[in-house]
């Protein structure tokens, strides 16, 4: 048995809710669940912890009453990532009703936008449409927000959404959708008047691939009447989600959602990290859970979910012995679809090196090769030098250039960016620190072009530009230049010279595009 991707799924950590004497009871809590996510680990210390999720009610009142409430809880998270090894770009989190800061309603024209769109007077996507309203929605989680920039890919996309794609082992690649269902929390009055949207589910789910899993994440468990949509939403999720974490019941769970068509998905709950104080005798039910995707011989994909739950009498997390079945497993075990399932076997590339540069691309003979070159505005003076050295291409139109920061600010960016990747026969991507460290471009073009280059749709090249770790990125097997594979900062002869080499490589694969004799080097 192979396991191709592993979770911890924390939700409802309601930081500094109760009085002081339960406040005190939080804290050992939530130390003894680092702890017994480390002892986990050690006991089964392979495969590595991919990512932890965080399915919302992180503080208690959005920070509102309580001011270090995101302070608290940034720093426990980080301390768990540290005991599960995981960085802090590696744990994603969305946001629960009580991430909202109620307080910000106190002004009229929040109050009277939340108020219309829970009555179901003015449209939820009519509103996200309107940058006015949609900044009045945001408002409400601001502090949510700037606590969320310190996590996962939530700061450099949309406050209101995230997607992530990473490959994970063996060709497994996995996407992740942060979904927003809190956007109209205000009251005990929430109950069906909460809604996603389809502006939220249709910028997640459009350009999803077919052999991705796909996990989507809430705080709101997305039936049973809590969302007003939640008939409208349902169809898309069975359609294109393996699997639904979400928080808020507070209860540990999972279970397939099947419809006689076809159509199913996994909907998986994972308690309440630290939940409401109990009455005297009536056990508290703080929980938490591993998952994990695992393959065996015979390339049948399924879904184990590992929960943990509190026991009162032993001060400590065991086994969750109500969700998992009557035999000796501590996991309850889903079977994932068979597609997804083969497309993971059949797409390992482990061992496997991808076409190099020189690799044969269709011959459009006399017009010019499309060029995107992608890179971080912090490298943008050396992307508009590097072009320089490319100028001779553009001026006998055998190429045509386009750049990151040619596209277009606002919600047309991601097409923007989306059209050129698509078009270019030859992608340029800049690598630096700056650049990787970007969930905007790791995202938006450089998966999407290594995805491009491993259909054999264009080519793709790797330019390095400053010294930089990035084994196990998607592109590390891709041909890089310059061609000693030192970057061009680091270059024995100098940057021209660099980029020289670079301009002929780029040329030699223009020349080959067009059905061209390759240019004569002159020296």
């Amino acid at each position: 048995m192979e396991t191709l991707f592993r979770w911890i799924h924390i939700s409802d950590i309601h930081m500094g809710h109760g009085d002081a004497g339960y406040g005190w009871d939080q804290r050992l809590v939530l130390e003894e669940l680092k702890r017994d996510i480390g002892r986990q680990l050690k006991a089964q210390p392979e495969p590595a912890v991919d990512a932890i999720f965080v399915t919302g009610d992180i503080a208690n009142t959005g920070a509102g009453r309580r001011p270090n409430e995101y302070e608290d809880a940034a720093a426990w998270l980080s301390a768990v990532g540290q005991a599960a090894g995981v960085t802090s770009d590696r744990i994603f989190v969305v946001p629960g009703n009580h991430d909202v800061d109620r307080g910000a309603d106190k002004d009229a024209p929040v109050k009277e936008l939340v108020s219309a769109v829970r009555e179901g007077k003015r449209g939820l996507d009519d509103a996200l449409a309107s940058p006015g309203e949609r900044a009045l929605l945001a408002t409400r989680m601001q502090k949510y927000l700037d606590f969320a920039n310190k996590f996962g890919p939530a700061g450099a996309m949309d406050p209101l959404l995230w997607t992530h794609r990473f490959a994970a082992r063996s060709g497994l690649n996995v996407r992740l959708l942060g979904l927003n269902s809190a956007l109209l929390a205000a009251d005990d009055e929430d109950y069906g008047r909460l809604r996603v949207g389809m502006t939220q589910l249709g910028r997640a789910l459009i350009d999803l691939k077919d052999d991705e899993l796909v996990l989507a994440l809430a705080h709101h468990p997305l039936r049973g009447g809590w969302v007003a949509d939640e008939a409208e939403i349902e169809p898309y999720l069975k359609r294109h989600v393996h699997a639904l974490l979400t928080g808020h019941v507070h209860e540990a769970d999972s279970e397939a959602s099947r419809s006689g068509s076809g159509g199913s998905f996994l909907r998986l709950s994972a308690g309440s990290a630290h939940g409401d104080k109990m009455p005297k005798g009536i056990p508290a039910g703080h929980g938490y859970s591993f998952g994990s995707v695992v393959r065996d011989d015979k390339g049948r994909a399924s879904l184990r979910i590992m929960p943990r739950k509190w026991s009162a009498k032993n001060a400590s997390f065991r086994p969750d012995i109500d969700n998992i079945p009557e035999d000796d497993r501590t996991f309850a075990e889903h079977a994932l679809p068979p597609s997804l399932a083969l497309s993971a076997f059949a797409g390992s590339t482990e061992g496997k090196a991808r076409s190099t540069p020189s690799a044969a691309l269709p011959v459009v003979p006399n017009e010019p090769v499309p060029i995107f070159v992608s890179a971080a505005p912090k490298d943008d003076e050396l992307r508009e030098e590097l072009q320089k050295h490319m100028v001779t291409l553009r001026r006998q139109k055998k190429a045509v250039f386009t750049h990151s920061q040619e596209a277009p600010a606002g919600d047309d960016r991601e097409l923007w960016i989306r059209e050129q990747v698509d078009k270019a026969r030859i992608i340029l991507l800049l690598i630096s620190k700056d650049y990787v460290a970007s969930d905007e471009y790791y995202e938006d073009e450089l998966m999407r072009a290594v995805e491009r280059h491993d259909r054999g749709e264009a080519r793709v090249i790797p330019i390095l530009l400053r010294k930089f770790s990035f084994s196990g990125e998607p592109f590390a097997k891709l041909q890089a230049l310059p061609r000693n594979g030192k970057p061009i900062e680091n270059f024995p002869g100098g940057r021209d010279e660099a980029m020289t080499d670079i301009a002929k490589e780029v040329s030699k694969l223009v020349a080959q595009i067009r059905g061209e004799k390759p240019p004569l080097e002159r020296t």
